[in-house]
């Protein structure tokens, strides 16, 4: 009896193990047609400054936005600033068309990075976003002109627009 036990929870146990790791597989295929797509969007939750202090910016309208070879992000900044713009807003900002950027795939990590680079006015960006296959997605920022920010959230597609 004790072996049947034994048996069955063992087998209750790979049934979960492979269901968790379908749906992981399932929601990188999403997330994978979503990158390729163009259209997405990724709203922070946490920002984390390069000295490891960490705050709370959820409900905030902090968020990179990505449409084709469009990318717009305004993201609030906590830590040293090397050189900022006079009447500039403090936050890390960009609004560039044309980005080039790349998509690398971990199909083993159920991970997908991108990278590009941007600027806004005099400052220059490097922008490392990673998504998972839940949404959950970092975005790492580093500048020429301040220190480096994480930011943590997740990344959503964008709705296409209803024509009228």
């Amino acid at each position: 009896m004790s072996i049947m036990l034994l048996f069955s929870n063992n087998v209750l146990g790979q049934s979960k193990k492979e269901l968790k790791k379908q749906k992981q597989e399932e929601g990188y295929l999403e997330i994978k047609k979503m990158v390729e797509s163009g259209q997405f969007v990724f709203e922070a939750d946490w920002a984390t400054a390069q000295k490891g202090q960490q705050r709370n910016i959820n409900g905030e309208e902090y968020k990179l936005t990505i449409k084709d070879d469009h990318a717009k992000a305004y993201f609030p900044f906590y830590g040293r600033a090397y050189s900022v713009p006079h009447g500039g807003s403090g936050g890390i900002e960009f609004d560039n068309s044309e980005i080039d950027y790349e998509i690398k795939h971990n199909d083993k990590k159920n991970k997908i990075t991108i990278e590009f680079k941007a600027r806004h006015e005099s400052e220059s960006l490097d922008i490392y976003i990673s998504i998972f296959s839940n949404g959950n997605s970092d975005v790492r920022i580093l500048s020429s002109n301040r220190d480096s920010m994480t930011y943590r959230g997740t990344t959503k597609e964008i709705p296409p627009k209803k024509e009228e």
